[in-house]
């Protein structure tokens, strides 16, 4: 065996065995409490890979091994997490003691503050548990901060379209309180080193925020808060569904595809400029690296960016499986920290969007060619189109509808969008020590902020813009087992390339 041979051997299997890990996390999350069917199932078609599998025996085999690995690592964590001392208090009044581990919520009218919980009624919480509390919009509580909460807590609610419940215990957290009575104990909780510089990045996002609101009008100060500092729960529930019904939501809420498509931009900007490859990978890497921090390290931003860079990694090493690799590499990487990522929706659209558009963009981009690429218009217009075909049957399983007139909308705002963040950042930056200097930012984002409002405007008023549907996941599995198929056909007939910068 060649050198070349071995190493794609060693790629084959290091992507199968990601793969087939990742489908042993399905599987237990679909078979609870099935260990033994699944293990003997597990046992049965390893013999007969023995005996009856001769072209590439021992990457089915291995394949096999990481996806009964899979298995047992979600169904670890899940027996791990049903052992939680809180459930005790469900229905009852108790004095909790904890400390705020995450950046508040704060909507229009409310606030939510996750506490990890320290003590109840005077009893210590060994497991790392978590109560999510909703209190008033004042007074307004900080990260890091020690409270006493005295209040009744209660099990998540289920609401008949979310599973609320299932979505806060991805997060480790298992228990709420509404409307308790919140006492600050102590400003800051022997914070480590960490949490200290993560409280710091706090602390200098809401001056950046402050500043925002000082120097835009009430619904732009909104929107440009949400789109670059991921303040989306701060916008209205009318202004969200316009942006869903344009199409153009993925703005406000960092995903896959919003980080690729800001990526594709910077990359082909920087080149332009004169930047070699490599020398426009790390700027890039950088500039996402601190659009990260500018958000406060949320999780979403977080995945997406990761997803970013091994595409972009993926590409700089020039091959199509490269990236492909890479990014499900990746998505394995943190499905084994916590299996439950699985049955996040930002976690799907960012994985979903990053591999629709390695594979589909090269394809629309041949498609579109006779496209000018103007501001980069043709390559956004192929980015989103495969991000969609992708992330499409999600959208409609979570959302119950369609946006028509994303493909649009996309185009005409899509190319704006790192003049947002750049004149929007610099503005509230030039807000914080020279305010008369900041209205040289100002106008330039006022008015392309302008422009992406009544673009939405339009597009969301129209009646055929978003269609209602409901699809089973009978239709969703062969949705992207047909896309599978289309996808390996294309790569089998040569008919596209690999989408180089």
């Amino acid at each position: 065996m060649s050198a070349k041979s071995g190493n794609a051997f060693v790629s084959k299997i290091i992507f199968c065995s990601c793969v087939f890990f990742i489908i042993g996390i399905l599987i237990g999350l679909v078979l609870q409490n099935a260990f033994w069917l699944v293990g003997g199932v597990f046992l049965f078609l390893s013999l007969i890979s023995l005996f009856f599998v001769k072209k590439s025996k021992w990457v089915f085999i291995i394949s096999l091994i990481f996806l009964f690995i899979g298995f047992v690592r979600i169904e670890y964590f899940q027996k791990n997490d049903f052992e939680k001392q809180v459930e005790k208090f469900f229905g009852a009044e108790k004095e909790i003691l904890g400390t705020i581990i995450k950046e508040p919520d704060i909507s229009q009218t409310s606030q939510k503050i996750v506490v990890k919980l320290e003590e109840i009624n005077n009893e210590k919480i060994e497991v790392k548990e978590r109560i999510l509390a909703f209190v008033p919009f004042y007074p307004q509580y900080e990260y890091g901060q020690r409270v006493e909460i005295l209040g009744k807590i209660e099990e998540p609610p289920d609401f008949e379209e979310f599973d609320y419940k299932e979505y806060l215990s991805r997060q480790r957290i298992f228990a709420v309180s509404f409307s308790p009575e919140v006492k600050v104990v102590e400003n800051e909780n022997q914070l480590s080193i960490f949490q200290k510089f993560f409280k710091t990045i706090l602390t200098a996002k809401n001056n950046l925020r402050q500043s925002i609101y000082r120097n835009f009008s009430a619904d732009k100060s909104l929107l440009l808060g949400a789109i670059i500092l991921g303040d989306k729960s701060r916008l209205s529930p009318e202004l969200e569904e316009t942006l869903n019904k344009a199409g153009i939501r993925h703005l406000t809420a960092i995903s896959g595809m919003h980080v690729m498509i800001l990526t594709n931009i910077l990359m082909s900007a920087l080149l332009a400029v004169g930047l070699w490859r490599k020398q426009a990978f790390a700027v890039t890497v950088i500039l996402i690296l601190l659009f990260i921090i500018l958000t406060g390290f949320q999780a979403s931003t977080i995945r997406a960016g990761i997803m970013g860079f091994l595409y972009l990694l993926g590409q700089i090493l020039g091959r199509q499986n490269d990236s492909a690799r890479a990014i499900m590499f990746g998505g394995a990487v943190m499905l084994a920290f916590n299996p439950f990522l699985l049955k996040d929706i930002g976690f799907q659209l960012s994985f979903l969007a990053v591999m629709g558009i390695n594979y589909l963009f090269p394809v629309f981009s041949r498609w579109l060619r006779r496209i000018p690429n103007v501001l980069e218009l043709r390559n956004v217009l192929a980015m989103s189109l495969a991000a969609q075909i992708f992330t499409l049957p999600i959208l409609i399983s979570n959302f119950g509808y369609i946006s028509l007139v994303a493909p649009i909308t996309n185009v005409l705002i899509l190319p704006l969008l790192p003049f947002i963040l750049v004149f929007g950042f610099l503005s509230a930056l030039c807000g914080l020590f020279a305010g008369i200097f900041a209205l040289i930012f100002v106008f330039p984002c006022h008015i392309i902020l302008s422009y992406l409002q009544i673009v939405s405007n339009f597009f969301a008023s129209l009646s055929f813009s978003s269609i209602n549907l409901k699809i089973s996941w009978t239709w969703i599995i062969f949705y992207y087992l047909f896309l599978s198929y289309l996808v390996i056909r294309w790569k089998k007939d040569h008919r596209f390339q690999i989408a180089g910068f």
